[in-house]
């Protein structure tokens, strides 16, 4: 890590902990007697001092003080009268959405100095600023979740000409927004659950510097004033608002709108699709019957779920799309014949009037279809797939910093799949298996040095296992003879299957279910490894009543040899088993399921290797099955960089 270095996403200044320590110490050598006299005070107990004593000096330019490290701090009337120097003050909460005010304020306090240019006080107790607080150089704003009304009395001025950045975010009490038109600089304004506010001022629309503006939550909101020419991000999700002012479909750098759970709001106009440069539009839980024959083409994510009165889609949705959500649209009876190739999630989770499937993309990565209670028909979606597709997905895959290798496929509940349909989906299960084991080999580096399982799953209505695995067996144990040289270069690992019972099944409450796979492999010397394969499912709510069929992905490297045993041993083992466990996780640790209500009747384990990949999928560029080379782990520097974070924040 640089010894100083600023982030480019959040801009703020990063420095080593020896920086961080020198200049902590230089400040208390300012005087070590007596805080009030230093440049900066970030100690809980320096802090208290100086603000219930009164012991501010002209030296005092900072206070930073974590809220959550003192009972409770009562200021003193005059505390930052002697403070005409200080530009920042920031008290603050790290649980400012659920925490409590712990800096009272006396009657009478009036007074923060004209010099501040950084102002954060969570839980602010007054009413208003105060009133004699000049604020014409002040930059930053951020009192979330106080108990303001209004910034200023009514009658007294207040000058915001320098304000870039305002954040009054959860103040339930403010019921005005003071004009801002005198505040040309402001970039962006953070609103959301403040459930008093009715309007806002017209004069929004003259900000010209505006990109953000956050307004979800201001359920008493219902007319928005026209916007200015510069926006980029508008969140009005949960606000009452009936309609859109004409200017936002000229926006044109507006890049992401949120208008979801505006119940009021009943139809978006054809002028949508003017919007070139949005990439994400939310619209979960509106009540919207349609969308507009065409949307934004740049569209890249797109959020329907819970739209309960949405019976139809346009016929072409935009080419670039990769997330979209349906889920919850229950009056939904069909999606378009063709869906876009880059598509990369897709969540139909309880579409309970749709039929059919048209033809998946290859390149879909996660996919969710439970309790889609009318679904028959499913084609298989990887079969035909072209070559590109595949070149496209390993690209895809390098690109994808976190989470890594991780697909899903889920049709819990959905009954009424004929078997055409099962089988196809159980067909693809092999593809998306061995194309995720495949893939590792050529993926993320940094995944590849953090040693990050990959993980695939499978899930449909069945009581069988897939054909293509090789080894089956009746219960939830199966013993198998491994051929020679079973760890040969090539092998990727093993694709693990199971039919589980569900009888009468409710998943617990705050649970999530394990099928725990537990493996042993003899040694050629009579040694035996242990090692654990571990499939999380997000079971829905609904009471479970018929067989399905699991299938994921299980890779040798997570074994973990004991010292007395060699890796070439285990490469030469003769034998292996597999016992199948059903658990739910809770807080307290995990526990076994009822067998009386959910059991496993059948289980299949197969062994897979690069050349069976190249059955599947046909001819490929070799350094995709290959080993990898030795220089496979070398990083460039974006990578280098992201690693160093991650080592630092502990993930690495």
């Amino acid at each position: 890590m640089a010894l100083i270095s600023v982030d480019e996403g959040s801009r703020l200044v990063e420095m080593h902990d020896l920086i961080q320590e020198m200049g902590r110490e230089i400040v208390r050598d300012e005087c070590v007697k007596d805080s009030g006299k230093r440049s900066r005070l970030w100690l809980a107990n320096d802090v208290r001092h100086v603000l219930k004593n009164n012991r501010g000096t002209e030296a005092t330019e900072c206070i930073a003080m974590n809220m959550d490290l003192i009972i409770d701090l009562y200021v003193n009337a005059a505390s930052f009268e002697k403070m005409h120097n200080l530009r920042l003050l920031d008290l603050y909460s790290k649980w400012y959405t659920t925490g409590v005010n712990k800096v009272h304020l006396p009657p009478g306090f009036e007074f923060l100095p004209e010099a501040l240019k950084y102002l954060r006080w969570h839980f602010y107790p007054l009413t208003s600023l105060p009133s004699r607080f000049s604020s014409e150089n002040l930059v930053e704003l951020h009192m979330p979740n106080s108990r303001l009304e209004q910034l200023r009395n009514k009658g007294v001025q207040i000058n915001l000409g320098s304000l870039k950045r305002i954040d009054l975010s959860n103040s339930k009490h403010l019921a005005e927004v003071p004009d801002l038109s005198e505040s040309p600089n402001l970039e962006s304004i953070t609103l959301w659950g403040c459930t008093s506010l009715v309007q806002l001022p017209s004069s929004f629309q003259h900000l010209a510097k505006l990109t953000c503006l956050y307004l979800h939550g201001c359920s008493n909101l219902k007319i928005l004033p026209e916007m200015p020419g510069n926006l980029e991000i508008l969140d009005v999700k949960s606000t009452a608002i009936e309609e859109l002012p004409s200017s936002i479909w000229s926006l044109e750098k507006l890049y992401q709108l949120g208008l979801g759970s505006c119940k009021e709001l009943k139809n978006l106009p054809s002028s949508t699709c003017r919007l070139n440069s949005l990439r994400s539009l939310s619209l979960y839980g509106c009540l919207l019957e349609s969308l507009p024959v065409e949307l934004p083409a740049g569209l890249d994510y797109l959020n329907l779920g819970c739209c309960k009165s949405l019976v139809s889609l346009p016929v072409e949705l935009p080419s670039g799309l990769e997330y979209l959500s349906l889920s919850d649209c229950e009056r939904l009876g069909s999606l378009p014949v063709e869906l876009p190739s880059g598509l990369r999630k897709l969540d139909l989770r309880n579409c309970k009037s749709l039929g059919s499937l048209p033809k998946l993309p290859w390149l879909l990565k996660d996919f969710k279809a439970h309790g889609c209670t009318s679904l028959e028909t499913v084609s298989s979606s990887m079969r035909t797939a072209p070559i590109q597709g595949w070149n496209q997905y390993v690209k895809n895959l390098k690109k994808c910093l976190w989470p890594p290798y991780f697909e899903e496929s889920i049709f819990i509940n959905c009954l009424k799949l004929d078997q055409s349909a099962r089988s196809n989906i159980m067909a693809d299960a092999q593809l998306r298996v061995m194309r995720i084991a495949t893939a590792s080999k050529s993926g993320n580096k940094i995944v590849k040095l953090m040693d990050v399982p990959e993980n695939v799953t499978i899930v449909c209505p069945g009581n069988k296992i897939p054909e293509w695995l090789r080894y089956q067996s009746e219960g939830c144990s199966i013993n198998i003879k491994l051929p020679p040289h079973s760890f040969r270069q090539g092998f990727l690992g093993y694709a693990l299957c199971v039919v589980v019972a569900f009888n009468n099944y409710a998943p617990p409450d705050t649970a999530n279910s394990l099928f725990c796979c537990e493996t042993h492999h003899k040694t050629n010397n009579g040694h035996e490894v242990c090692s654990k394969s571990l499939l999380h499912v997000s079971l829905p709510d609904d009471i479970l009543n018929s067989d399905h069929t699991f299938v994921w992905y299980f890779h040798s490297k997570s074994v973990e040899l004991e010292r007395a045993i060699k890796f070439e041993d285990w490469v030469k083992g003769s034998e292996a088993s597999f016992d199948f466990m059903l658990f739910y996780q809770q807080t307290a640790g995990r526990f076994l399921l009822d067998l009386s209500t959910v059991r496993v009747k059948r289980c299949g384990v197969s062994l897979l290797y690069a050349q069976d990949f190249e059955k599947l999928f046909g001819s490929i560029d070799e350094d995709v099955v290959m080993e990898p080379r030795d220089d496979a782990t070398s990083l460039n520097p974006v990578e280098v960089e992201l690693l160093k974070k991650l080592m630092h924040i502990g993930i690495f």
